[in-house]
């Protein structure tokens, strides 16, 4: 076969290669796009935290939260741990503490875990935005 059947145009690997780069270009935006925040905060009910731990979601599946915001009421000690699945050390907001915010800039926070000390309650309020 003579060299000249074997060679490819270099307009085919032109287009070629724009193609490439459009996919790669296509696939960064739509990441991007994932981590920009929604602008919708999701105010939760009012709930009474107890000695027994309690789990709270974010109310839509598959939209996680990039900064919660948890108001206490109540002059107790509230333990709180985000992303229960990875295990990481609790916060212990003090007696005196009122409110705990926590802004990751992603979409991250799947869940909240929130308990008091035996024999005390509090009123929680939470707020999460994505």
């Amino acid at each position: 076969m003579p060299e000249e059947d074997r060679k490819v145009r270099p307009e085919v690997l032109q287009a070629a290669l724009l193609e490439e780069v459009a996919e790669r270009l296509m696939s960064i935006e739509l990441m991007f796009k994932k981590q920009v925040p929604e602008g919708i905060v999701e105010p939760l009910n009012s709930f009474t935290a107890s000695a027994t731990a309690r789990v709270v979601k974010p109310p839509f599946h598959n939209k996680l939260w990039f900064s919660v915001t948890i108001v206490k009421e109540g002059e107790v000690e509230l333990h709180l741990r985000i992303n229960t699945k990875h295990g990481a050390n609790p916060y212990t907001m003090g007696a005196d503490e009122k409110v705990y915010d926590q802004d990751f800039s992603i979409p991250c926070i799947e869940d909240i875990q929130l308990w008091t000390n035996l024999g005390e309650t509090c009123r929680v309020k939470i707020r999460g935005s994505r």
